[in-house]
């Protein structure tokens, strides 16, 4: 005997493998990790790198969000650890090109040139005043 099939619809046939899909994909499903478990671990490691750090849990870090994000962008605990701590490490002072040629110690004191220079600028500058001297003279030292 023949069997005879009714023509079956696309839409049909298409609704039976989405619901076959879903199926599957239920099956399927990822196990969540266990956020304790590697927390733990974390701690446990920062202990061994670290053994004058002295933590329970991830929340006495200074910023435990922000190091739960960098180890979920894939640092590892230490470059972690290290991006969110402040570690008493000596910072070194780069601005040392901001500072001047000049040295601050050339700069004249708080009343201006001294007598002695001022003598000696009477002498070189025999055309100007005492106060033109004692101008030109704040005006090259500052």
């Amino acid at each position: 005997m023949e069997e005879i099939k009714e023509p079956v619809s696309e839409a049909q046939t298409e609704a039976e493998e989405s619901q076959d899909e879903n199926e599957k994909s239920e099956n399927k499903k990822t196990p969540t990790p266990d956020y304790a478990a590697m927390a733990a671990a974390d701690v446990l490691a920062i202990r061994a790198e670290f053994p004058d750090v002295s933590i329970d849990t991830l929340c006495d870090l200074q910023n435990p969000t922000r190091y739960a994000e960098l180890r979920e962008l894939g640092l590892s605990v230490k470059e972690a650890y290290f991006a969110t701590e402040r570690r008493g490490e000596k910072r070194i002072d780069n601005r040392s090109h901001l500072q001047s040629a000049v040295p601050r110690a050339v700069v004249g004191s708080a009343e201006g040139i001294s007598r002695e220079e001022l003598e000696t600028a009477r002498d070189l500058f025999s055309g100007l005043s005492d106060h033109e001297i004692r101008k030109l003279y704040k005006k090259v030292t500052e």
